[in-house]
């Protein structure tokens, strides 16, 4: 019996372990972001607000890199992709979001690549 039980505790342990792992992974990206880029050595600042409606993000952009533009990308568990479409200028952003909530990854700016980290408004 203590050795069934041992085996029901570590299993009910492994599948909450899970669980919550899903739901860390199925965090809502919705809101506004602080992004900083790094390019060529040089730094900039820029700021989004996210929707996300399941796997699909939207969006509008604000920064120096390319003025104002409108966002489109997806969420695939922590893997974040979007693009921002600045006429004629497109960033595309690719990252891993972070246990502390950041999205990290690189950024491709026409061609010359970067890094950039990204934070939530609501959670600085």
């Amino acid at each position: 019996m203590s050795r069934t039980f041992s085996t029901f505790t570590k299993s009910i342990a492994a599948a909450s372990f899970l669980f919550c792992a899903q739901l860390a992974s199925a965090a809502d990206l919705s809101g506004e972001w602080s992004i900083s880029v790094q390019i060529m050595g040089q730094a900039a600042g820029n700021s989004v607000t996210l929707q996300q409606d399941g796997e699909q993000l939207s969006g509008e952009y604000d920064g120096r890199l390319g003025g104002a533009g409108d966002i489109e990308g997806s969420v695939t568990s922590d893997d974040v992709a979007f693009s921002i479409i600045a006429d004629p200028t497109v960033l595309s952003y690719s990252g891993t979001l972070q246990e502390d909530g950041t999205i990290t990854g690189s950024v491709d700016f026409g061609g010359t690549m970067g890094t950039f980290v990204a934070t939530k408004r609501d959670a600085q």
